[in-house]
């Protein structure tokens, strides 16, 4: 096993990609999660791209002093429509707002063919993202709340299918499959959205606005937490 140390948010994606396959690290930064995945053994391929040169330097830098180099291509660009990317290949597009991680997706068709499949973990608009792909044919696979370096993070894999779907609000927000399996962090963080929720709500009331949006999310999260 490798001696590269990882986050508990990285290892949790690191864990799902697949024996083989080509891996592409989208938003590379230091390329740690590639440099992982091939010094473990679990991939002979990686790319890492990112859209500025800074972490591209710091990424070619970590990889050369792993021994890399040959293994783990990297690229400047946006998006990942400009990559070489074929068939079997695990694409994590994570740390980034939901919107760009649905402008990334939007902008690279290939994405759609079989073997192919998604890493996310947007930073923002969960909801937003998780209805861009059951409205276009993405299942969502795998889905958890991921606490790291102290913070609780909302992780995705899906693939196309072609089949498309409806989510609830909640779903949509939380992940069905996160609500269906029910995890310690996962009611940890539903507990939190509550306290939120309900700040939100004093703060509506004071300033005289709606909160039917509001109360309604609250219920829903209430009801989670029941089972």
């Amino acid at each position: 096993m490798t001696d590269i140390s990882i986050s508990s948010r990285l290892f949790w994606f690191a864990e799902r990609v697949r024996e083989g396959v080509l891996f592409a690290d989208i938003g590379t930064d230091h390329a740690k999660l590639p440099v992982y995945l091939v010094k473990s053994g679990k991939v002979e391929k990686a790319i890492a791209s990112d859209i500025g040169e800074g972490p591209i330097a710091r990424a070619k830098t970590f990889i050369s002093i792993n021994n890399l180099t040959d293994k783990i291509k990297t690229y400047i660009g946006d998006g990942i429509a400009h990559l070489d990317i074929t068939s079997p290949a695990d694409i994590a597009i994570c740390g980034m707002g939901g919107e760009t991680i649905i402008g990334i997706i939007k902008g690279a068709p290939f994405v759609k063919q079989h073997g192919i499949r998604l890493l996310l973990q947007p930073m923002t608009d969960f909801a937003a993202v998780r209805k861009y792909l059951a409205q276009n044919g993405f299942v969502a696979l795998d889905e958890d709340i991921v606490f790291s370096d102290g913070k609780m993070y909302q992780c995705i894999v899906a693939e196309y299918t072609g089949k498309e779907y409806a989510l609830t609000d909640i779903e949509a927000e939380l992940g069905k499959v996160c609500i269906e399996k029910r995890s310690k962090t996962f009611i940890e963080y539903v507990n939190n959205r509550i306290c939120v929720m309900k700040r939100r709500i004093e703060s509506k009331e004071k300033a005289g606005h709606d909160i039917t949006e509001e109360i309604t999310f609250l219920k829903a999260y209430k009801e989670i937490l029941e089972g």
